[in-house]
Order: C-alpha cells, then sequence, then structure tokens
C-alpha cells in the first residue's frame, strides 16, 4: 500500500452513536494502523469537514483544531481528525 484515502465517516445528525463513534474514530485507528504496517507507505489523505474543528466561522487554521461543545456526532468527527493530527509526526498525512 502506498496511498490510503480515508474518506468513511458517518455525517447523519440521527445516525446511532455508537455507529458514529466505531466509524469515525475507530475507522480514522483502524487506517493509521494500516497505515503504520504498510512498507511503503508514501502518503495518507484524511478527507475531513469543517465541522471537525467545532468553529463557526471566522478565519480557521489547519492546525488548530477547537473541541466542539456538542458530545455527539461532531464530537466523532473531531476526535477522529485528532487521532490524524497527533500521528503526523510519525506518518505521512
Amino acid at each position: 500500500v502506498t496511498l490510503v484515502h480515508h474518506c468513511a465517516a458517518v455525517t447523519y445528525s440521527g445516525a446511532p452513536s455508537t455507529m458514529a463513534e466505531r466509524v469515525n474514530v475507530g475507522g480514522a485507528y483502524e487506517v493509521l494502523e494500516l497505515g503504520r504496517c504498510s512498507r511503503q507507505l508514501g502518503r495518507i489523505v484524511q478527507w475531513s469537514t469543517l465541522f471537525a474543528t467545532g468553529a463557526e466561522g471566522g478565519v480557521l487554521r489547519e492546525d488548530v483544531l477547537l473541541e466542539p461543545s456538542s458530545t455527539g456526532l461532531l464530537h466523532t468527527r473531531y476526535r477522529a481528525e485528532r487521532l490524524m493530527a497527533r500521528a503526523m509526526h510519525e506518518l505521512p498525512i
């Protein structure tokens, strides 16, 4: 594996929280594990969303994540994004 595009995500706010947790956070974790096991990995591309930042407007920096006040779907998107950000020092994301 040389390139991984990770775009799987639960985006429907009415989805069960267990599903959002499993797909959004668990999926990001699994992609990172795949990357760690891949000997020829060139890049992981994380397809994300503005909503993962918790921001409601203004200028946003990609390297600054603001934790959303919501504990539901948006929080799982934030946590997945945070997993990816923390792995940037060891994987080409």
